[in-house]
């Protein structure tokens, strides 16, 4: 695929997606409306919490940060009435300073056309073997993300839901998935699919789970769920790539990787020897509090712990079955 064509395929989805902003404003406004002055429906507050969620994961990607922030510090708002009756006059301001700070914001991105820099092409043919599935609801950046992948030689799906995922009729093998962890069936709903896709038989494949939400809480649930690696929208698309490169490579020529964790550096050499001399790659953790930054960065195929830590006492990915040996 030629440089000048993604650079025109990107120029066309920005343009897509800036023309789409004033509707997607307007429909956040009239949901703000109804709220104030018809009723307070739990519904049109939900809608609004997903729309500002979806503009703070795209809007930078498209080059227009201010709408990502503002987009967010909206959805952090809108989140903290979801489980109240009604919001005080304090909180309503607040939703209204929000909403004019995202008008200013689209306004600007509307009446102004930045140069739009395509990133530079990767060779496509040592890697167009891999198939890649975006399952993600906001079509702007499913979009984005499909050309981006195709630029650097994967083949790349898309589907709206995990629904329309489990509902495709080939038998395609998909690589490497890229899941959004908020849908409109559920704040977590790219968590609860991914914990189904992880108890099925041989479910090997890489997901790589993408979110607006940075707090520790959902790291954590996806992190439990099987997902291998957690990066926060925007995406640094470096940072993407170097992960979809890594995680593919494991897969193929890797070793299976385990984490112990133990306070007994005894213990801890002991086990690190056995599981090595089984043919295991094994990394050991005295320190349970650095659990969370070492799955990140190791990325075990299975840990084990015999102490208290952040998450679950014991968790294990289904891509490997770790034995003991002598067991």
């Amino acid at each position: 695929m030629a440089g000048v064509d993604l650079g025109h395929k990107y120029e066309a989805l920005k343009q897509k997606y800036v023309l789409g902003l004033p509707s997607r404003l307007d429909e956040l406004q009239a949901s703000w409306s109804r709220l104030q002055h018809v009723s307070w429906d739990a519904k049109a507050l939900t809608f609004m919490e997903q729309c500002a969620h979806k503009l703070a994961g795209s809007g930078a990607t498209f080059q227009f940060p201010e709408i990502s922030e503002a987009a967010r510090v909206l959805e952090d708002q809108l989140q903290q009435l979801l489980s109240k009756s009604d919001a005080t006059p304090a909180e309503r301001n607040q939703i209204e300073a929000s909403l004019g700070k995202l008008e200013r914001a689209v306004d600007q991105a509307v009446n102004t056309t930045p140069s739009q820099t395509a990133p530079e092409a990767a060779p496509a043919a040592a890697k167009n073997h891999y198939r890649i599935a975006v399952i993600e609801d906001d079509l702007n950046q499913a979009a984005f993300l499909k050309t981006w992948l195709e630029q650097r030689g994967f083949t790349a799906e898309t589907f709206e839901t995990p629904e329309a995922y489990n509902r495709r009729t080939d038998d395609h093998l998909h690589h490497l998935i890229l899941l959004d962890i908020s849908f409109p069936q559920g704040a977590l709903e790219g968590i609860a699919w991914l914990e189904h896709l992880k108890c099925q038989v041989d479910a090997n494949t890489p997901v790589i789970m993408m979110s607006a939400r940075s707090d520790m809480v959902a790291r954590m649930r996806a992190l439990r769920a099987g997902a291998d690696t957690y990066l926060t929208k925007p995406l640094d698309l470096g940072v993407l790539e170097n992960r979809i490169g890594q995680l593919l490579d494991h897969t193929l020529t890797s070793k299976p990787r385990v984490l112990w964790v133990d306070d007994d550096t005894d213990l801890l050499a002991y086990y690190k020897t056995m599981l090595t001399d089984e043919g295991y790659e094994v990394e050991g953790l005295s320190q349970p509090v650095r659990i969370l930054e070492r799955i990140e960065q190791f990325q075990p195929d299975a840990w084990c712990s015999t102490m208290k830590c952040p998450v679950s006492r014991v968790s294990s990915w289904p891509r490997y079955s770790v034995r003991m040996p002598g067991t």
